[in-house]
């Protein structure tokens, strides 16, 4: 009876005590309303200030948390905190700080690590300040053309279309499509030295050799900007016919 007693009680005790090592719901640095995972981009100027969250959500056991600036460790534990989740035995953690870029570009790491300062996983983030382009402009045949103009062509008549983007940060590339196609084609990016900020300006130019064989048709050069990954809405237009 007695030994059916301390196994009932055993049992309750292993069911209601949770144990073992339970990965977090999700990791993530948030700031503003950006909320960025490892190889994220947070666009800030040199001269702005804001607040950055890492937050652990939903781990067990307990963690700690560091942060780092261009691999250069800040002070552990800034505006820490650890709260019980609403799963039990496991803990949300979140640690922030006002960042103020100490360079032009860069990147932030958020470790959470064991309370012996063993790694677990780390999440890094490159930032930099984005410069919208000094001058964006296209020329078919060495004449310059507005967005969305329309040049006169004669069927399968080659034209020559040339593209610039002037004095951007971070460095861009160039993409070309026609009647909605990707082309491919060459791209040259160069140095374009500093603004009174501190950052490195960029330009880049391409030429792309086009064949119309439609009455109607378009040409598109778009900016493409590598540090985001992504195309922006910056573009030029031009209509064939």
């Amino acid at each position: 009876m007695t030994q059916g007693i301390l196994c009932c009680i055993f049992l309750c005790l292993l069911l209601s005590c949770p144990t073992g090592l339970v990965s977090p719901k999700s990791f993530y640095i948030l700031s503003g309303d950006l909320n960025l995972t490892d190889g994220d981009y947070l666009p800030i100027k040199m001269s702005q200030t804001e607040k950055c969250s890492c937050n652990v959500i939903g781990v067990r056991p307990k963690n700690n948390i560091k942060w780092f600036v261009n691999n250069v460790e800040y002070a552990t534990d800034i505006n820490y905190s650890a709260e019980d989740s609403v799963d039990q035995g496991t803990f949300n953690i979140h640690s922030s700080f006002q960042f103020q870029p100490p360079t032009v570009s860069g990147t932030i790491t958020c470790e959470r690590t064991t309370t012996a300062s063993v790694l677990q996983e780390s999440i890094e983030v490159r930032f930099s300040a984005h410069v919208a382009p000094k001058l964006f402009y296209m020329m078919v045949d060495g004449i310059n053309v507005t967005n969305g103009e329309q040049q006169l062509l004669e069927a399968d008549q080659p034209i020559k279309v040339f593209c610039q983007v002037l004095e951007t940060h971070p460095e861009n590339s160039i993409s070309w499509w026609v009647d909605g196609i990707l082309q491919e084609s060459s791209v040259t990016p160069y140095y374009s030295g500093y603004n009174l900020e501190g950052q490195r300006l960029h330009s880049t130019n391409s030429t792309l050799n086009v064949y119309p064989h439609a009455v109607n048709g378009s040409v598109e050069c778009f900016e493409v900007r590598w540090a985001e990954l992504s195309e922006t809405e910056l573009y030029c237009t031009i209509l064939l016919s």
